[in-house]
């Protein structure tokens, strides 16, 4: 939410913004969507789903297999 608020500084929403000022900035912002949100949902874009953490990178798998690294043996150095 800091974002476009006291110049996005936490520390100065936290002094400044209370829960009414909070309801007006969401009432005002769905009259008055800003530009960024208005382009997002325009471009129908969707947040990314995040990996878990023991999921591999099929990109970086693939960067692996064209540089010869087998990536089924953890902890092999690359020598290049």
């Amino acid at each position: 939410m800091a974002y476009g608020i006291e110049g996005g500084s936490w520390r100065g929403v936290q002094r400044s913004m209370t829960m009414p000022r909070v309801w007006a900035l969401h009432a005002h912002w769905q009259k008055h969507p800003r530009l960024e949100w208005l382009a997002a949902a325009y471009l129908k874009y969707e947040v990314p789903v995040e990996k878990k953490a023991d999921e591999p990178d099929k990109g970086l798998l693939e960067l692996f297999a064209m540089m010869g690294v087998d990536t089924s043996k953890p902890g092999q150095k690359v020598v290049g």
